[in-house]
């Protein structure tokens, strides 16, 4: 073990005791580095989209805004991004039901499912630059510009098309795992 010099050790804790003075009071006392925006809006709107959950109820509109606006849609809130109590309830118990089906027995359905599962990052990586691809075909095909956007429908249409395309190369990646044991192959 390599022997630490003096010097060094008093920086080290130097600029340890200087973190812990400069950060006292939000470690010990509770207090809260924000801005105006974060004060007068995030911070009223978390409390009250909280408050709501607690008291049972989806927090569908807020009608203290203006003459009443969309509380849940307010991207802003984030209610529904993917680490948000509501985004998990919403996505795993679906999920959970599914996966008790699935668990009885494999069949048709979940044979390619198993597949899928077997090589996630790989299909993750894979998926989001196929469906730029394809959202830019598609919109160059209807003469649009690719920025435009596509409706919902059209989004599942083209998410079918990308598994479709992208379930022969999760078989043969999957079936080289089993292969080959090479380290960097468990990351994918």
């Amino acid at each position: 073990m390599p022997r630490v010099d003096r010097r060094d050790f008093l920086a080290a804790l130097f600029l340890a005791v200087l973190a812990i003075l400069f950060y006292y009071p939000l470690i010990v006392l509770g207090r809260v580095i924000a801005d105006l925006d974060a004060l007068a809006f995030f911070y009223p709107h978390a409390i009250e989209y909280v408050a709501q959950l607690r008291a049972g109820q989806v927090p569908l509109w807020d009608p203290l805004e203006f003459a009443g606006v969309p509380f849940l849609a307010n991207s802003q809130l984030g209610a529904l991004y993917p680490p948000s109590l509501l985004y998990l309830l919403m996505t795993l118990g679906p999920a959970i039901l599914v996966l008790g089906f699935l668990d009885r027995g494999v069949g048709r359905l979940g044979g390619p499912l198993v597949t899928l599962g077997r090589v996630p990052l790989f299909f993750y990586l894979l998926q989001w630059p196929l469906a730029h691809a394809l959202a830019i075909v598609l919109a160059a095909a209807r003469g649009e510009p690719p920025d435009e956007g596509h409706g919902l429908t059209v989004v599942y249409l083209l998410w079918l098309v990308a598994l479709l395309i992208l379930y022969p190369l999760c078989s043969r990646f999957a079936a080289l795992k089993r292969r080959r044991r090479d380290a960097w192959l468990s990351y994918f």
